[in-house]
């Protein structure tokens, strides 16, 4: 980031100057149909994208906004995807509450691998049940 984006916010580090800004990222779609095996495909041309640098307590209801000009209100159902940071989760609470929260594939992978050495003895065993709990087919 430049020097003026960074003006007036609080870093993490020992100085306490910011040093980066963390960007929001949404995307919206809708998905009516299913492939031949039953699985949902993205409807084509239905995909809405918000990014911005603004803090979680303003950028959840604009998230909100978006969710309700592309159809929420409307859907039968609303899956909403995080990545496991506590914002998330609470944004979730506050301006998508009926939605089911999953948490996604590439923050679960890691518990997965725990849960599987905590299940088996055997260290390959763990890890090869462990690294199964990865990828897209979650």
């Amino acid at each position: 980031m430049v020097g003026p984006e960074l003006e007036g916010r609080a870093g993490r580090g020992p100085e306490g100057k910011a040093k980066t800004r963390a960007v929001k990222l949404a995307a919206f779609f809708t998905q009516t149909v299913t492939d031949q095996e039953g699985h949902p495909l993205r409807d084509p041309n239905s995909t809405t994208y918000l990014a911005n640098f603004l803090c979680s307590d303003e950028f959840g209801p604009l998230a909100r906004r978006a969710a309700l000009h592309r159809g929420m209100a409307q859907a039968g159902q609303l899956i909403y995807l995080g990545d496991g940071a506590a914002w998330v989760w609470e944004m979730a609470r506050a301006c998508f509450a009926s939605a089911t929260q999953i948490l996604d594939s590439y923050h679960a992978s890691p518990h997965g691998v725990a849960l599987a050495k905590a299940i088996y003895a055997d260290a390959g065993s763990a890890q090869n049940r462990g690294g199964a709990m990865e990828g897209p087919d979650l």
